[in-house]
């Protein structure tokens, strides 16, 4: 009994020579018998709007060794035009109808599967195809190292006008709150992270000089990192497994000098830092830090 039989679709006939009609728009098989002429070894599921027009455009590709379907062609190159013949599966009028009834069969013959067909995707009952699993592994294998010189994309750059239309179809996307999460999940956090330069422990510390009030440019100077990195810290968008979330602390506001922080700046001016370098970490001016220093303000004597 036919595989096709099991639908609820009647099926119209075989051709091996002139007898049936294919000048028919519908869904067709390319079928290769095995040596029983009756057994069917593997299927090719197409659709078009003139069977017999497309039937012949099969055998001129396939016999000049130029056909696209690379499965189907090493299978004609073996065993043969005389063991392959055509098999009209249905007629369909509505031509819209043609890509949906073609995914119909491909799914129902399953001919996605190398195995059993030489369909090269594996579509579902609503026309959505995806690639079968034998293409899958291919694919994975063939990308499984596209880093450096094996990328077909290695010494190429995109023009000005694919740069364009790539920049006009993301403009306006917006991610869904899930796929947000699902990237979060899947990115390495903390020190898991190849690219922080923090650890935890730095990052227990940087907590205590921000509640002490400390400047974000000395913290980013003392830890080697931008001043945006420990905001990103401050405001809980970044360390969160440690800090918990935002920190509640006082901002650093530049007329607000302390004692302590004048302190600071004698320690570090005695360490090597220059007035222009302690002017920017303090947000203040270098004639303040100069006066700091020569304790005309902010006395040692008066701590």
């Amino acid at each position: 009994m036919r595989a096709w039989s099991r639908l609820n679709i009647k099926f119209i006939g075989s051709r091996n020579g002139g007898r049936l009609n294919l000048n028919v728009s519908g869904i067709y098989a390319i079928v290769r018998v095995g040596e029983l002429e009756l057994k069917r070894e593997k299927i090719y599921i197409g659709s078009s709007i003139n069977v017999a027009v497309r039937w012949r455009t099969h055998k001129a590709a396939l016999n000049s060794n130029r056909h696209r379907n690379n499965h189907l062609q090493y299978a004609w190159n073996k065993y043969g035009e005389q063991k392959f013949h055509i098999e009209l599966l249905e007629i369909v009028e509505n031509k819209n109808e043609l890509m949906y009834r073609e995914n119909l069969w491909i799914y129902a013959l399953n001919t996605g599967d190398s195995d059993r067909g030489y369909n090269k995707l594996v579509a579902d009952v609503n026309g959505r195809t995806i690639h079968g699993d034998e293409t899958r592994k291919k694919m994975s294998l063939n990308h499984y190292d596209c880093t450096g010189k094996n990328n077909s994309f290695f010494g190429k750059t995109h023009s000005n006008d694919t740069r364009m239309k790539i920049s006009k179809a993301n403009k306006g996307r917006v991610m869904s709150i899930k796929a947000r999460q699902n990237m979060s999940k899947s990115q390495p956090k903390g020190e898991d992270n190849h690219c922080s330069k923090l650890t935890s422990n730095d990052v227990m510390e940087i907590i205590k000089m921000l509640k002490d009030s400390h400047p974000l440019a000395l913290i980013a100077r003392r830890f080697n990192v931008s001043s945006q990195v420990i905001a990103s810290i401050r405001d809980g968008k970044t360390w969160r497994s440690v800090t918990g979330g935002a920190i509640d602390c006082e901002k650093y506001s530049r007329i607000k000098m302390t004692q302590k922080r004048a302190d600071e700046i004698r320690i570090l001016y005695s360490n090597g830092t220059t007035m222009t370098d302690l002017s920017k970490m303090f947000n203040v001016g270098t004639s303040c830090i100069n006066k700091i220093i020569k304790n005309q303000r902010w006395k040692k004597e008066n701590i």
